[in-house]
């Protein structure tokens, strides 16, 4: 009876050690390196973080993750360079040959830029993109045509870099440039064939959808110009046939869809059915399983 006690006690006392035991289901063998889209940096202006908890939680299961942030409105080009600096900070301080990169939005293309063209495919094992206009986006469209139909493309493109300068202290925007190269005649006609996949790179990429006004949240006005014109399901900024890239692994849906925001779960409110850092972190474990 004294030996079944003991055996009891030491079982009480081991549960809680198994269950503080720290998670490897996301621990990759190269880093994890996450990058932002346009229109803000890794901390938003400095007023929300652009990732949340999905770093955090990604950590908790055994990823090593690391967040580049550079210039919001910038060229491919500018912005591409800017990331390898980063990189290959990362890359030093880690110790690593090589990273993962998951990029939101625009993160996955001036990193796609940087890996074929600045020399960056023998750093990077996998590129993942989450909802980037790899053919452009048709809001980028809209914004530059009225631009160019009213004659003001250069007075608001102006005003904006004025705004990030003056009001959120980061210069050297060129939003006149950043808004042209989102456009889905530059992605297509200028970008993609000068930017080939990366032999010895493993391309993916998601999608989103918003399905319902629920999903859409502050992006449902966004959302239904873009089905109306023509281009399909999209999550408000970016439609899913522009998403894909490589081999496509699915359309974040949730149970009332998913928006650009909420991808990340920036300023946005709860998406009911979709957890972000959970996705973000299977994103890792799926890697982890490819041998990246």
């Amino acid at each position: 009876m004294k030996k079944v006690l003991i055996g009891i006690m030491v079982l009480l006392f081991a549960l809680p050690l198994v269950s503080m035991a720290a998670s490897t289901k996301a621990a990759t063998k190269y880093p994890i390196v996450l990058s932002h889209g346009m229109g803000a940096n890794a901390e938003v202006m400095g007023i929300t973080d652009y990732w949340g908890s999905i770093p955090s939680t990604m950590r908790n299961n055994g990823a090593q993750v690391y967040i580049t942030s550079g210039n919001p409105m910038q060229s491919k080009a500018i912005k591409g360079a800017e990331w390898k600096a980063k990189v290959l900070e990362i890359l030093a301080v880690s110790g690593a040959s090589k990273i993962n990169l998951i990029g939101h939005s625009d993160g996955g293309l001036y990193t796609r830029y940087a890996i074929t063209n600045l020399g960056m495919a023998s750093k990077v094992a996998s590129f993942t993109s989450m909802s980037s206009p790899h053919r452009g986006s048709p809001v980028a469209n809209a914004i530059m045509g009225i631009g160019a139909a009213t004659g003001l493309t250069s007075a608001i493109a102006g005003t904006l870099d004025f705004v990030y300068g003056f009001l959120f202290g980061v210069s050297g925007t060129d939003c006149a440039t950043n808004g042209t190269e989102e456009t889905t005649t530059w992605m297509i006609n200028v970008f993609n064939p000068n930017t080939p996949d990366a032999a010895g790179v493993y391309y993916q990429s998601y999608g989103a959808d918003c399905l319902t006004v629920i999903g859409g949240q502050v992006v449902t006005p966004l959302w239904l110009a873009i089905k109306a014109a023509g281009y399909g399901d999209n999550d408000g900024l970016v439609s899913i046939s522009s998403a894909k890239w490589g081999n496509y692994r699915g359309t974040l849906k949730g149970w009332f869809g998913v928006n650009h925001l909420s991808e990340v779960g920036l300023l946005s409110l709860p998406t009911p059915g979709y957890d972000a850092p959970a996705h973000f972190t299977n994103i890792a474990a799926d890697l982890k399983a490819r041998g990246f």
